[in-house]
């Protein structure tokens, strides 16, 4: 089945003169590396094509590159590839319905089939990490770039390593990657480096979070707090984990005021499958890392209680 859908992927691209690369909008390092590794790959490849990458850029993420800012004419009688997306809400792009095909590579629980082909498979660590399988069975030449772009989302989207989606498979393509000349190093450099605001603002959230008697760490971040440290919502989002590794907390989340009237949440969990009450707020997601999002803070306190109830 794998073997199958590869090929059919690239058979289209070799069918296209123009191909667009997607993933969800607040590019986290998968989203960002899989829809900027894919549109490198086959630059690489298929040099004569006309490869470009839309959406809001990350900041943070940009030191490998930028996306293209395209205009809804630049969509007509393409191919676009949307990685790392499990709904078509998300996808990053006015437009990305007006192309001719649709192709979705995407490692989350399937939710939403809103493509002309997919290939869906929750047992990669990332979407990162399926591209990276898509070269080896294909063949594909992987130059450097693209090799930095696909190993930046498996070190974001595993946890360097450490969650419980990585698998001997996360690791030989890695090393795959590595041999491609993928800088380890030079990525976790420029990862991990922080602002003085973030590490204040991580000071906050270590001082400042709920533990519930059944273990739920939450903290409600308003937009007043944001603009107190001087960060914005994705470097918000991206310290989820301060709150993991710590006795007593079982499942951990953080609620970021995004905008009035939208409250986003990052839940995760080492042991508790937190995705199925996410789906009650309007979210979802892996089984222990998942998003969701409500209106008001009051129905915040209702997924709380409905993650204390699945620990009980």
């Amino acid at each position: 089945m794998k073997i199958e859908i590869c090929q059919k992927i690239v058979d289209k691209i070799k069918e296209y003169d123009k191909i667009i690369c997607l993933r969800h909008a607040d590019a986290d390092g998968d989203a960002y590396g899989s829809a900027m590794g894919l549109a490198q790959l086959i630059r690489d490849n298929f040099p004569q094509k006309q490869v470009f990458t839309d959406g809001k850029n990350n900041e943070s993420l940009s030191f490998l590159g930028k996306n293209d800012q395209l205009a809804e004419k630049d969509y007509h009688h393409s191919l676009v590839i949307i990685c790392d997306t499990a709904n078509q809400e998300r996808i990053d792009s006015k437009y990305w319905n007006l192309a001719k095909e649709k192709i979705k590579i995407d490692h989350h629980i399937k939710r939403e089939n809103y493509a002309d082909y997919e290939w869906v498979d929750s047992t990669y660590s990332a979407t990162c990490e399926m591209l990276g399988d898509l070269a080896i069975d294909a063949n594909l030449k992987v130059s450097k770039t693209a090799a930095n772009f696909l190993l930046l989302g498996i070190i974001t989207d595993s946890g360097r390593f450490l969650y419980n989606n990585t698998t001997p498979r996360t690791f030989q393509i890695a090393a795959f990657l590595l041999k491609k000349a993928a800088d380890l190093n030079f990525l976790c450099t420029n990862l991990y480096q922080q602002s003085l605001n973030l590490l204040k603002f991580k000071g906050y959230v270590i001082n400042n979070f709920v533990l519930t008697k059944q273990g739920v760490a939450f903290i409600k971040i308003t937009l007043a707090t944001l603009k107190k440290y001087k960060v914005d919502y994705l470097e918000a989002k991206s310290i989820v984990n301060i709150l993991a590794n710590t006795r007593k907390i079982k499942v951990w989340l953080l609620a970021i005021e995004k905008e009035k009237g939208l409250i986003k949440i990052s839940i995760r969990s080492s042991q508790y499958i937190v995705n199925e009450v996410a789906e009650k707020y309007d979210g979802g997601g892996h089984k222990f890392a998942a998003g969701a999002k409500v209106k008001k803070w009051a129905e915040l306190d209702n997924l709380i209680t409905d993650l204390d109830n699945l620990i009980n």
